[in-house]
């Protein structure tokens, strides 16, 4: 009975292996077929860069000057 579930666990690790051997050989057949078609081995890398910073209009500069000096006046006075 321990020979026939050895056995049993054998066989589902080798189907195990078997399929991960498949899945990593259609890993390096699409980093072959990247590297024929672009002719760089590994993927461009994504750099995500933050948008330009807009302009404010006159009145939130207005009102953030405003807020800069209330909070000077109250830092000056305890």
């Amino acid at each position: 009975m321990l020979n026939l579930s050895l056995e049993i666990i054998a066989r589902i690790l080798q189907f195990l292996v078997s399929v991960m051997d498949v899945l990593n050989s259609i890993g390096n057949l699409l980093d072959f077929g990247r590297l024929v078609a672009t002719g760089r081995a590994d993927p461009a890398p994504r750099v995500r860069v933050p948008p330009d910073p807009k302009p404010l209009n006159p009145a939130a500069e207005r009102a953030l000057a405003e807020a800069e000096a209330r909070r000077e006046a109250r830092a000056s006075h305890p």
